[in-house]
């Protein structure tokens, strides 16, 4: 051990570690979409011109990875130190808010060492000297000054007609530089069947939005919803960290971003096109006032950002879903494939969780970011990755957790059978049950099960397991006619909640253990689940389309 510590105090060469400061409140302290999108782009750019800092420095300087906020590259010892503190300079003088952290270690010269343990010993570093700086940027507002009118923080502008702070018109200056929408095009330009998916016989300019009214306005079924993803790859540390060489854990760095961009880009050229929508009275903001009310044509999403294996995006609410599948399942089939031909040795596929937000388009995207990622977190305890999703209502907006949500009424009815609870969700869902989820919907769609119809069904659900079941059983008699008994909407109906148990082993259906309920196991704290609940609270958002498989081709 000691003359380990010798060796690397000898060394040469230096690892220099960097990721940016409470990135998320950075990026969402307005609610304001060009300002989000510009905040991103700001830091994005900024990743680009750190890297570039370090490869200015001569060929003895090497960039493993920069992107997402972080940067690692290897350096001299004698110029690690400076270069440390001009990455953490450079960030507050260009955004006047945002910081980043920087730390550097020396290298061990021996090319025994563990490239991806080292990387991660590195990082202990970074964290300790996060944890060792002082205060972010603050700004004061006398009693004389107006607050901005975007993030309620600093100073509104002096200078006419700008009526933000320095910090918020400057995010808006970049988003009109570039955007998600350059990358996105250019690759989606580069793929042929893509570009007649996006774009059909015609390809055309279109615009991108500039809040969440016009995202809303492109959604079909129930209108006026937007959906906010949230995903992070899983045990990605684990993978980086089972590199052996440098070689390997840039080729893996590099992989992760290109698999993860593929996924998104593809899923949302697969699932949307070039709409038509009104122009909402932020146009004025952005200097088109003659836009509002009028038809334009957009991009119906927004990427927030794409970093390494995370993933932030809004989209129509009815689209939601199978975006969401289908990247999930595109990432962890790319990448296991791609981990495997590196020659590193894993126990099971890739796999990345998602988080999946449905609510009005004026509810505060800071909400939707914070809920999103706590339903990330909980996809993650599924052991193969997963999806889970809520649909946002006034009356939950005051429960800070989703955990604490989903252990009170409606969606936890305590003691109600045999002292045990009943659970009204079924999620979060793997994505072979999340992919049977939507495939039913669609069926249902497509028979038309009557709306009306499903939300008793849902409501039922409330008076416990024996009314719940009878009502189904008696909803089920009185509109199936004989002929209809091996079809139609309630047959669709039966197969679908026959094919969702989360555990099959002891969840199917029987005659001792009636639809829609399926038996929970010995070790969860309550006695049945349904997903009669997730299937109606998803139905109002089903378009009249088919599922893509994970290619993008149709399901039949």
């Amino acid at each position: 051990m000691v003359k380990n510590l010798q060796n690397m105090l000898k060394s040469d060469r230096a690892l220099l570690v960097a990721d940016t400061d409470e990135t998320l409140s950075y990026v969402f302290e307005s609610n304001k979409l060009p300002e989000i999108r510009g905040a991103s782009l700001q830091l994005d750019l900024l990743n680009k011109k750190i890297g570039n800092m370090v490869r200015d420095l001569g060929p003895d300087s090497h960039v493993i990875y920069a992107g997402g906020g972080s940067l690692l590259a290897e350096v001299s010892m004698a110029e690690a130190a400076t270069l440390a503190t001009s990455i953490e300079a450079i960030y507050p003088a260009e955004t006047g808010a945002a910081t980043i952290t920087a730390a550097w270690r020396p290298l061990p010269p021996t090319e025994k060492a563990h490239y991806g343990e080292v990387v991660a010993w590195a990082g202990h570093w970074l964290r300790r000297r996060k944890e060792e700086k002082g205060a972010l940027p603050f700004f004061e507002t006398l009693a004389h000054q107006k607050r901005c009118p975007s993030c309620q923080k600093r100073p509104a502008s002096n200078r006419q007609p700008i009526p933000w702070c320095e910090v918020c018109h400057a995010k808006r200056q970049a988003q009109r530089r570039f955007t998600w929408f350059n990358i996105f095009t250019t690759f989606v330009d580069k793929e042929t069947d893509l570009q007649k998916k996006y774009y059909g016989q015609h390809i055309t300019e279109a615009d991108y939005p500039q809040d969440l009214t016009e995202l809303a306005t492109a959604s079909q079924g129930r209108r006026g919803y937007v959906a906010f993803l949230y995903f992070d790859g899983d045990n990605i540390g684990s993978l980086l960290q089972a590199a052996r060489t440098r070689q390997d854990y840039e080729t893996l760095s590099r992989q992760l971003r290109q698999t993860t961009e593929k996924a998104v880009f593809t899923s949302l050229a697969t699932h949307l096109h070039p709409t038509i929508v009104k122009g909402s009275a932020s146009r004025a903001e952005v200097g088109q006032p003659q836009l509002e009310g009028q038809d334009i044509l957009i991009h119906p999403f927004e990427i927030i950002t794409i970093g390494g294996d995370d993933v932030m995006l809004i989209v129509p609410a009815h689209v939601a879903l199978p975006i969401a599948i289908q990247m999930g399942e595109l990432f962890s089939e790319e990448l296991t494939t791609a981990v495997a031909k590196l020659g590193i040795k894993r126990d099971k596929p890739e796999t990345m969780s998602g988080g999946i937000v449905i609510a009005e388009s004026h509810t505060p995207i800071r909400i939707l970011r914070d809920l999103s990622h706590q339903l990330q977190d909980e996809a993650k305890k599924l052991v193969d990755g997963g999806l889970d999703f809520h649909i946002l209502k006034s009356s939950d907006m005051p429960a800070s957790k989703i955990e604490t949500l989903r252990e009170s009424f409606p969606y936890l009815l305590e003691k109600r059978e045999k002292g045990k609870d009943l659970r009204l969700l079924a999620r979060p869902y793997t994505y072979p049950r999340a992919r049977t989820l939507w495939q039913g919907l669609l069926a249902l769609e497509k028979d038309r099960f009557p709306t009306s119809q499903m939300h008793l069904l849902a409501e039922s659900l409330l008076d416990g397991r024996a009314s719940a079941t009878l009502f189904y059983e008696y909803q089920k008699q009185r509109h199936q006619s004989r002929a209809a008994r091996e079809s139609g909407p309630y047959a669709t109906m039966q197969q679908l909640l026959t094919d969702l148990p989360s555990n099959p082993s002891d969840g199917r259906p029987d005659a001792s253990n009636p639809l829609p309920w399926y038996r929970a196991r010995p070790d969860d704290s309550f006695l049945y689940t349904t997903s009669l609940w997730d299937i109606a609270e998803l139905y109002d958002f089903v378009p009249g389309t088919i599922l893509p498989d994970r290619k993008g081709n149709n399901d039949g």
